[in-house]
């Protein structure tokens, strides 16, 4: 399955997220753990998704993929706080930018070591604020 190219074109802008985003405050009455249980299983998903496709860029030598998949996941993994993978990820998408093909293995393995950790935490995250609810 193809991972779909979010462009300037297809990207939802403020206004159209605006909607969305009232209801999903009214609906969890503002409440950030029941927004974090909504919004965590999508990043949870597809930050493997953009992982492996950024593994294919990487493969493949496509210097553009590379910078906009390192730049995606640097944005879903800022909304939690993880600056240390965003920062890993701005080094591989910078390394894009300026061509340094030669660093990507190794930015990459860091990336990688990161998002596991990441991951690991959020998927504690989710069970506890689950776990919370459930009682």
């Amino acid at each position: 399955m193809e991972t779909p190219v979010l462009t300037t074109q297809t990207a939802p802008t403020f206004a159209d997220l605006e909607p969305i985003l009232a209801a999903l405050a009214q609906w969890t009455a503002g409440d950030v753990d029941a927004i974090i249980r909504v919004a965590l299983p999508s990043v949870l998903t597809e930050v493997p998704r953009t992982s492996e496709a950024l593994e294919q860029a990487i493969e493949a030598g496509d210097l553009e993929a590379v910078g906009r998949l390192a730049h995606r996941i640097k944005g879903s993994v800022c909304q939690y706080g993880d600056t240390v993978v965003r920062e890993q990820a701005l080094a591989l998408e910078t390394a894009a930018t300026e061509g340094r093909t030669e660093e990507f293995d190794s930015l990459y393995g860091t990336l990688q070591s990161g998002l596991q950790t990441f991951y690991g935490k959020c998927t504690a995250l989710l069970e506890q604020l689950r776990a919370d609810t459930a009682e």
